[in-house]
């Protein structure tokens, strides 16, 4: 009977520190992790594979601030959005509070698009 009580107080325990063992990561150390060796002029795909590296462009069109006839030019303000995935920053989600997506400055990192 010792044995049997002795045996399922230390299920409880392991099962407690079961559940402390899911502690997940912050944002911050999602960016760390992310970009502590990131190579920006390495194009985004995996290293064994050949094919194309899909882009998606999007351009929203904000105002048309001047139209000269003359010259045959036009300036506009526009939003541009350009998506790809790279494979080097992918990583789990439950892992880092469920974030699923991040924002990263441009200069931050020496990216350069």
């Amino acid at each position: 009977m010792r044995f049997g009580v002795y045996f399922f107080y230390l299920l409880v325990v392991w099962a407690l520190e079961s559940l402390g063992d899911n502690d997940t990561h912050t944002e911050y150390d999602l960016h760390k992790r992310l970009f502590q060796q990131y190579n920006s002029n390495i194009i985004p795909r995996r290293m064994t594979s050949s094919d194309p590296l899909h882009v998606r462009i999007e351009l929203y069109l904000m105002t048309i601030d001047e139209i000269n006839e003359l010259r045959q030019t036009m300036a506009i303000t526009a939003f541009l959005e350009i998506e790809w995935t790279d494979s080097s920053l992918i990583w789990e989600p439950l892992e880092y509070s469920s974030v699923t997506s991040i924002n990263v400055k441009v200069k931050e990192y020496g990216l350069r698009i």
